[in-house]
Formats: C-alpha cells, sequence, structure tokens
C-alpha cells in the first residue's frame, strides 16, 4: 500500500527518506472509486490519509465513464444547400452523424447535447455565387 515505519522509528535513512518524500508530495496514493448509482448526487471517499488540503483527481476508466464528462458531436452533409433570400435566416441541414457520445442530430438540422455545460462548436462550410 504505502511505506510505513515501525511504530518506534527507525533509522535515520528510513526516516529522512520518508518524511523527505511526504514533504515533496510524494506518497504515491492511488485507489479506485465506484460512484454511488441509482440516482445518488454524491459519493463520499473515506480513507485515514485524507486530510483537510487533500486533492483527489478522478479521472473515467472507460467509455461509459467518461460520455458525463466529454460528449462529442461529427455531422456532416455533402449536398447542395442554397440560400434562396438574404433577408432571412437559412437553415443548415446535415444528413450524416459520423460519431457521437452524449449528443445528437435531431430533425436534420438541430444539434442536442444530453448534458448541461459549455460547449465547443466547430464547422466548415464552402459557398459559390452563381449569379457573379
Amino acid at each position: 500500500m504505502f511505506r510505513r515505519l515501525p511504530p518506534f522509528g527507525g533509522d535515520q535513512r528510513s526516516v529522512a527518506e520518508i518524511v523527505n518524500g511526504i514533504m515533496d508530495g510524494k506518497t504515491n496514493n492511488t485507489g479506485t472509486v465506484t460512484l454511488a448509482t441509482g440516482g445518488a448526487a454524491t459519493t463520499t471517499i473515506t480513507d485515514a490519509r485524507i486530510g483537510i488540503d487533500s486533492s483527489i483527481i478522478l479521472i473515467p476508466s472507460d467509455d461509459v465513464s467518461s460520455t458525463l464528462f466529454f460528449p462529442y458531436l461529427a455531422v456532416q452533409d455533402d449536398t447542395d444547400q442554397a440560400a434562396t433570400t438574404t433577408s432571412a435566416a437559412n437553415i443548415m441541414s446535415f444528413s450524416t452523424t459520423d460519431y457521437a457520445l452524449g449528443a445528437s442530430l435531431v430533425d436534420n438540422s438541430k444539434l442536442k447535447v444530453d448534458y448541461a455545460g459549455l460547449y465547443n462548436i466547430q464547422f466548415s462550410v464552402q459557398f459559390i455565387n452563381t449569379i457573379n
């Protein structure tokens, strides 16, 4: 689990190595956490080594875990879409979903995300003017 000293100390070198490692943040504590399910809003992590100033970083270990944190959507359309007027909005439609996780295409023109958050939307279009 982690290196420990005997109850009544140890030789000077062992004490110095362990204490210096702790002071440098090198305790190398790792573990596995299974989040509470069934609609639970929180999961409590209990360990004797956790203190008030501890930092615990959780990283999803599989696709099912990461769907809540890394949603994405890639869609495309390779047909011509005419802008019939310059005075009204023109809806861009999509015909193909390339890949998606936690997001989807609705009615070929609406991008739907399953989770609230800040999203980066990028797109590329090509224009052609047939009059001039």
